[in-house]
């Protein structure tokens, strides 16, 4: 799991990274201090699976930092986090294409929690984070999946490998297991034979 992080506070930064390396052991975190050294990263061709951007640090500039990394990086899943945020700036967030809010506030369980759900398809929102819940930006398909859970379930019915899946949706095989665990769920089945099973009786993927 390959996770850019950007925060221009270093205390605040490096708690977010000992929280998630503790609660999520193996993922890969690159952290920076501000929007431009993130757009950086990410211009130099490295590949992330989600990406976390401080609402309030250098660059931002409000959501035009969020728009411009939506704009040259539409694939790439992003959470914004702040220590407090307005409702309005939250529900524009979500409207451009973010994938949560993150409040700074959060415990290290539930913001790994938090992570794992969005590269599963979903959009994150702590309690209470809106008066009016939002509209989800993931397409949700039968059965309650998002659209990249289906086609991670398509590419499970071909009978490929989690490593080629990841290939063709160009997306981390962590992220894969991910979307396979949330299937499962989502399906009440217990392994892959089972999950392909129940797509084809449901018709799904």
């Amino acid at each position: 799991m390959k996770l850019l992080l950007a925060d221009d506070h270093d205390l605040v930064r490096d708690s977010l990274v000992a929280l998630i390396t503790t609660y999520g052991p193996g993922w890969e975190i690159t952290a920076v201090s501000n929007l431009d050294a993130a757009l950086g990263m990410l211009k130099r061709g490295n590949r992330y699976d989600i990406a976390v951007l401080d609402l309030q640090m250098p660059g931002m500039n409000g959501l035009e930092g969020l728009r411009k990394v939506i704009a040259g990086w539409p694939n790439l899943p992003i959470a914004l986090m702040s220590g407090a945020a307005h409702d309005r700036d939250v529900e524009a967030a979500l409207a451009m294409g973010a994938k949560g809010y993150l409040p700074k506030t959060i415990g290290g369980k539930a913001l790994v929690h938090a992570i794992e759900l969005i590269l599963a398809g979903e959009v994150f929102l702590p309690s209470g984070a809106l008066r009016q819940p939002a509209t989800p930006s993931a397409e949700v398909r039968p059965a309650g999946l998002t659209d990249r859970e289906s086609q991670v379930l398509g590419h499970l019915k071909e009978g490929l490998p989690n490593k080629e899946i990841a290939l063709r949706l160009d997306i981390n095989v962590a992220t894969v297991k991910l979307h396979l665990r949330s299937l499962s769920k989502k399906l009440a089945v217990r392994n892959r034979t089972q999950l392909v099973l129940k797509a084809i009786e449901l018709g799904l993927g």
